[in-house]
């Protein structure tokens, strides 16, 4: 892994619970469960993890259960192992036999940039440049 592949890269583990909005600007793997909005360039969630909320991302790979929204500007990916529920926007989809999806589909043609929310009081990331802002 290159230095550039590290950057923003957070792993919530089996057992974490994490109850509010998560934004990053790398790769999110999710192995345990989030309650809230997620807006990362990847979200991986493992077979064991789960989001109930919204996502949004450039590109997703789900093994597990996602729940709510799913708005992937490139490519999704639904292993055989996925529970999806809801609603879910892409550009480019593969779905494996298997995967359980109860959603409303709607392809995107625009290929738009990935879609930054504004929410208030967000739980974020914080990397090694914020700690040196607040000493300086």
């Amino acid at each position: 892994m290159t230095v550039q592949e590290k950057t923003g890269f957070i792993i919530i583990g089996e057992g974490v619970v994490i109850s509010g909005n998560v934004e990053l600007p790398g790769k999110l793997v999710v192995n345990g469960k989030i309650d809230g909005l997620v807006n990362a360039r990847e979200v991986y969630v493992g077979a064991e993890g789960e989001i109930t909320g919204k996502i949004y991302a450039t590109d997703a790979d789900i093994k597990g259960r996602v729940g709510d929204f799913i708005s992937v500007t490139d490519k999704l990916i639904l292993r055989a192992s996925a529970k999806i529920t809801g609603n879910i926007e892409y550009r480019h989809i593969e779905i494996e036999q298997g995967a359980v999806v109860d959603a409303v589909l709607s392809q995107r043609t625009d290929a738009p940039k990935l879609q930054r929310v504004i929410y208030p009081n967000p739980a974020r990331v914080l990397n090694h440049n914020d700690f040196a802002a607040a000493k300086a």
